[in-house]
């Protein structure tokens, strides 16, 4: 099965260096654009499931990208997912304002930025997190997995979780409305 693709469009080469082998070391493919030139037209020939977009780039600022992209129906659902050194409000407010699903500054953690990746790739439609018939599935977390083998059970489940199923630890309990902890019984007081 083909590992999910990740694209990421950075400028800095020691970034993009961090960014790769942290998502490759975490089973992605990664294709790395470092101009920020033809990212739309690469998008549409690799099709990849997700993009990490830095702003400042060589060839076109990171918020002319993300407009582009998400004027093109093929990708008004792909996950995007800023990674820059703005770290202002307002930037982080436009950016989230013209479509992207996460803002994360520079610095950054490898391991969150990975964590995010999985999360965005997890509730997009259509990553594999869904249905086991997506190629990428096999890659993703075995809590995911999990999710995926309970959620028929959910989806005929009646509104407003009336009807939950547990999930195969019994830590959680999985309804229509959402998932939660499993709630323990409480203890009776004892009377006297």
């Amino acid at each position: 099965m083909p590992a999910p693709r990740i694209l990421v469009v950075e400028d800095d080469r020691d970034v993009a260096r961090l960014i790769a082998a942290q998502l490759r070391g975490d089973g992605f493919e990664v294709v790395v654009n470092s101009s920020g030139g033809g990212v739309v037209e690469q998008a549409a020939g690799l099709e990849p499931q997700l993009v990490i977009l830095d702003l400042m780039l060589p060839l076109a600022h990171g918020f002319e990208i993300l407009t582009e992209l998400r004027q093109e129906p093929r990708f008004s659902q792909l996950p995007v997912l800023i990674l820059t050194a703005l770290g202002a409000e307002s930037d982080r407010v436009r950016g989230l304002d013209l479509g992207a699903d996460d803002y994360i500054p520079k610095p950054f953690s490898p391991l969150e930025l990975s964590a995010r990746v999985r999360a965005r790739l997890r509730a997009a439609p259509g990553t594999g997190c869904w249905s086991s018939a997506t190629p990428s599935f096999a890659f993703l977390p075995s809590s995911c997995a999990r999710r995926a083998r309970l959620l028929p059970a959910v989806r005929s489940s009646p509104p407003c979780g009336r009807r939950s199923t547990s999930s195969p630890t019994g830590r959680w309990t999985f309804t229509s409305s959402g998932c939660a902890p499993r709630s323990k019984p409480t203890p009776s007081s004892p009377s006297g």
